[in-house]
């Protein structure tokens, strides 16, 4: 199910054109425009290779992990437009569905996928999978016990930490509302 959501997502966002997920990326207004363009450019094939690598079973635990750290962060930059009241659109699947404005859906979404990515690093990906087949459970294993805390500290502090800061951030006064008009 991760595998087809982040393959699907790619390829839409790819279908739709660069311009078309950079205003959206845009939309959130938490990156400054060079880093979004290299976030649009580089997101959707990021995805795709995710989703795949995923599909066949290669890594699996792995690239749970950092399908997981993913929609961690797609689940912070929604918290973040949510705090602040933008109703902008998500840019998850580009133009394969309709314009979908971000909302609390969508987080509840990314947190149960991030559930299921945790069911593949426990499961070690599955019996029927490329890593078993030619035999890298071993690396994995040693990965994942290195990525557990890592994802629980990314879960428990940080995302909540980050949407505060976004938060107070948004409501703070500009520049000019706080210099003296002479």
């Amino acid at each position: 199910m991760i595998a087809v959501f982040l393959i699907l997502a790619g390829l839409a966002k790819i279908k739709s054109g660069r311009k078309g997920f950079f205003r959206d990326i845009l939309g959130y207004a938490i990156l400054p425009d060079s880093i979004a363009w290299l976030v649009a450019t580089l997101l959707p094939i990021v995805e795709i290779i995710l989703g795949v690598m995923l599909f066949v079973g290669l890594l699996a635990p792995v690239v749970s992990l950092f399908a997981a750290l993913l929609l961690l962060v797609f689940s912070a930059a929604i918290l973040y437009s949510l705090l602040r009241g933008r109703d902008i659109d998500c840019g998850c699947f580009g133009t394969l569905r309709k314009k979908e404005r971000v909302q609390w859906n969508l987080v509840y979404r990314n947190y149960f996928l991030i559930a299921l990515c945790f069911a593949n690093v426990i499961f070690m990906g599955g019996t029927f999978t490329l890593d078993t087949l030619i035999g890298t459970n071993t690396l994995t294993h040693s990965f994942i016990n290195f990525g557990y805390p890592l994802i629980g500290v990314w879960t428990i502090g940080l995302v909540p930490l980050a949407a505060l800061y976004f938060h107070a951030r948004a409501h703070q006064p500009s520049i000019q509302d706080r210099t003296p008009n002479n």
